[in-house]
């Protein structure tokens, strides 16, 4: 009973599937966090010339989502700065500009773990301070950092005194998953391993002869395999530089070099086991789900 042959290649389709599962849990995860939003009163004292200015006011910080590339996860916030006293430019005439604004990251206000060792490793310092810009166009200078005291001392300016709101306790969860195009070729290694190992434990029964359409098969495997399959591949991962504007048109797209060569395998399956006519057409299921997403994306 050609059932029964079946049911190795069940047994494959079925690890497949929690494989493929695994993997995208493990490079395609996104986090939230509990609190999506704050506000952070800050302060920066300073002195320019003998003369003394405050510049304050309040960062807005909110999360914008996250990613996970390669296995390293990323999490994106944007920040809004509304200055309630003086501006973040202290001094600008027709050659030379001076601007001083928080120099902190909305992730690190919020909490976020992903953020603490970047600040310090970013910043070179534990605590957020005051970003400071000094351009003199007619004598050719330029400053701009946090630990650049000595330099900014010399043309008379000086941080006197910061204050920032303390940074938020926050917690983060897992909140789904999304393909991204850089993690297209893990899942290509993937699915070429399940291809292997369906050619080399699912077998042709003995007594079956390959016909003619079967014959034509194994050629137009080849044919799929070593131009459609590289093909979509490299297509579907520019795509990605781009995009269609519809998220669910991307995912789809992303998954269509896996897709293309599970076809593959589903071929190999079904052409062993006596299914000549199912075996030669689903082959070509990677191919038209390729051609609709883009006529998809075009429409």
């Amino acid at each position: 009973m050609k059932i029964k042959n079946l049911r190795i290649s069940a047994i494959l389709l079925v690890g497949l599937l929690v494989a493929y599962a695994i993997l995208t849990v493990i490079l395609c995860y996104n986090t939230k966090p509990a609190i999506s939003e704050g506000e952070f009163p800050f302060s920066i004292t300073y002195e320019y010339r003998g003369e003394t200015g405050t510049t304050s006011g309040v960062i807005i910080c909110k999360y914008e989502g996250s990613q996970t590339i390669f296995n390293e996860h990323t999490r994106y916030w944007s920040e809004e700065t509304v200055y309630t006293e003086g501006d973040y430019v202290v001094y600008q005439d027709e050659t030379k500009t001076l601007a001083v604004q928080p120099g902190t990251e909305a992730g690190y206000l919020m909490g976020d773990p992903l953020y603490s060792d970047h600040h310090q490793k970013h910043y070179d310092m534990e605590e957020p301070g005051a970003y400071v810009e000094y351009y003199d166009y007619e004598k050719d200078i330029s400053i701009s950092g946090y630990q650049n005291e000595e330099e900014l001392a010399a043309v008379g300016f000086r941080v006197l005194d910061f204050y920032y709101g303390e940074p938020i306790e926050n917690s983060f969860s897992f909140s789904g998953v999304t393909y991204e195009p850089d993690n297209i070729i893990f899942f290509v290694v993937l699915m070429l391993i399940f291809l292997l190992v369906c050619i080399i434990f699912v077998r042709k029964d003995k007594e079956y002869k390959y016909s003619y359409l079967d014959k034509s098969c194994i050629i137009v495997n080849f044919i799929v395999g070593i131009i459609a399959v590289p093909f979509i591949s490299l297509i579907c991962t520019m795509f990605g530089l781009t995009g269609s504007g519809y998220e669910w048109i991307d995912q789809c797209i992303y998954n269509i070099p896996s897709f293309t060569i599970l076809c593959l395998a589903l071929s190999v399956m079904l052409r062993r086991k006596g299914y000549s006519k199912q075996g030669f057409f689903v082959q070509f299921g990677g191919i038209l789900a390729f051609v609709l997403m883009l006529l998809t994306d075009l429409i």
